[in-house]
């Protein structure tokens, strides 16, 4: 079996530089030690290095822009990863906060050799701006160790693999506690001197827990391994360097985050009928939660980014925004309309984005549409729907003027009839009862209208025949 370990170095740093885009010199810092943990280029470029103090990065570059370790983002955009990861390789195995391992030998019958698996991984993770240190060998754990050691090779059998792992030192051997300091007390520095120790001596002065992680790293001992499966929802939270204080500056990270929800709704083939968007403010002010609702279930990054700066225009901002969170709790499966095959419609908004844009506009209950109600009275025969509803069937109607007054206009006398009587009598229910017989007539100019007697004999006109 041929395994492939990823290693991610500096993935909240790749993260944030992503979905910014900042081209200024970014740490990221231990909040306890106060040492850099990640840099990007500019950083390194004006001498700061990982291990090294904040005071002492201030004092190389003085426009420095430090961000605190957050294990959990990190993570979280791990998880990311898999997910793109997972329409290469079924078979994937997180190991958080930076690393991920993967079977190749049963994906090689799909792509033939390492090399093309290979440069369908290399094209995922360029894509997403990440770096990162791999290495391919029989032996999982030790793929895992060598990966994180800049290996970057491909090691197909298990000798060379141990050859690998012997020339690094101990402390590179991922050995638990503080077994790689007790080695060196007794003089063992490399994985060759180790390797070459007695499994006897070394379970009973180290344990059994160090004789098994050895036997793993020689592929002589079993390991068994949590498969990961994409998630049924959608949650990104987005730390940005330096806080927004007008929603302008937070198009270009929300941008990304959607487009990345909408990758991983292509993947997942759904999509959402809604999204939360949680802005966190500095000053402990509270947390602002806007609702993007969808006329229908959507994937489309550029819908969502409209919906959202609709939303923004009418949002007033009390301190500056630190976080940005997506949610999308609802996935839906995706039903793909039938096409008409020859359709020379193009570049228009179809009926639902434009519902989507209204309702975000206007408000979701100022936008609807009318249908037939069961009711005889004219004034409440119909009724508003939600928009887009698809019309029930309508059986045989008797005739109906084209524009019907909201309240019906007294007459000074009785008009020309032409057609009718239709009695109109009911209402009792609800306390709103008629009784009225209706007919089509004509006023002098020519015009038709629809007007109605009442039992007491007068006359109202209550529309207009166009």
């Amino acid at each position: 079996m041929l395994w492939l370990y990823l290693h991610f170095p500096q993935l909240q740093l790749d993260s944030l530089q992503r979905t910014a885009g900042y081209d200024q010199a970014v740490i990221v810092v231990n909040e306890q030690s106060h040492q850099v943990i990640q840099c990007n280029t500019p950083a390194r470029e004006a001498g700061i290095m990982p291990g090294m103090g904040m005071a002492t990065s201030a004092s190389l570059c003085h426009e420095l822009a430090v961000c605190k370790y957050d294990q959990e983002q990190e993570e979280t955009h791990l998880s990311h990863l898999a997910w793109q990861l997972y329409t290469i390789s079924a078979e994937l195995c997180l190991f958080p906060p930076d690393g991920i391992l993967t079977k190749v030998t049963p994906m090689l019958k799909l792509y033939g050799s390492v090399d093309v698996f290979q440069n369908k991984i290399n094209a995922i993770l360029t894509a997403q701006q990440v770096q990162f240190h791999y290495c391919f060998s029989p032996v999982a754990t030790a793929a895992r160790v060598l990966a994180k050691t800049g290996c970057d090779r491909v090691i197909d059998d298990t000798e060379a693999t141990t050859k690998a792992l012997a020339s690094l030192p101990v402390t590179a051997l991922a050995l638990q506690g503080n077994h790689a300091e007790k080695l060196h007390r007794v003089g063992i520095h490399y994985g060759k001197q180790l390797f070459s120790l007695s499994r006897a001596e070394l379970g009973q002065r180290f344990g059994q827990e160090m004789t098994e992680h050895l036997l793993k790293l020689q592929g002589k001992h079993p390991e068994s391994f949590r498969w990961f499966s994409p998630p049924d929802k959608y949650n990104q939270k987005f730390e940005l360097l330096f806080s927004a204080d007008n929603t302008d500056a937070l198009l270009f990270p929300l941008r990304r985050m959607l487009s990345d929800m909408e990758a991983f709704l292509t993947i997942r083939g759904s999509v959402v009928p809604a999204l939360e968007l949680v802005l966190t403010q500095r000053e402990d002010h509270p947390e602002i939660r806007l609702t993007l609702v969808a006329a229908f279930p959507e994937d489309k990054s550029r819908i969502w980014l409209q919906l959202a700066q609709l939303k923004f225009e009418k949002l007033t901002l009390a301190a500056p925004v630190t976080h940005i969170a997506l949610n999308a709790d609802s996935l839906l499966k995706k039903q793909e309309p039938t096409l008409d095959l020859f359709s020379t419609q193009s570049g228009t908004l179809t009926p639902a984005e434009l519902i989507n844009l209204l309702k975000a506009k206007v408000g979701d209950s100022n936008i609807f549409s009318l249908s037939l109600a069961s009711d005889h009275r004219p004034e409440k025969a119909m009724m508003t729907v939600p928009p887009l509803t698809e019309p029930a069937p309508l059986d045989a109607q008797p005739n109906r003027p084209t524009i019907l007054f909201s309240e019906p206009k007294p007459l000074s006398r009785k008009p020309a009839l032409i057609a009718g009587p239709e009695r109109v009598s009911c209402g009792w229910w609800d306390k709103d009862a008629v009784k009225r017989d209706y007919y089509t007539a004509r006023f002098a100019n020519g015009q038709l209208i629809w007007v109605f007697r009442e039992s007491d004999g007068r006359w109202y006109q209550h529309g207009v025949f166009c």
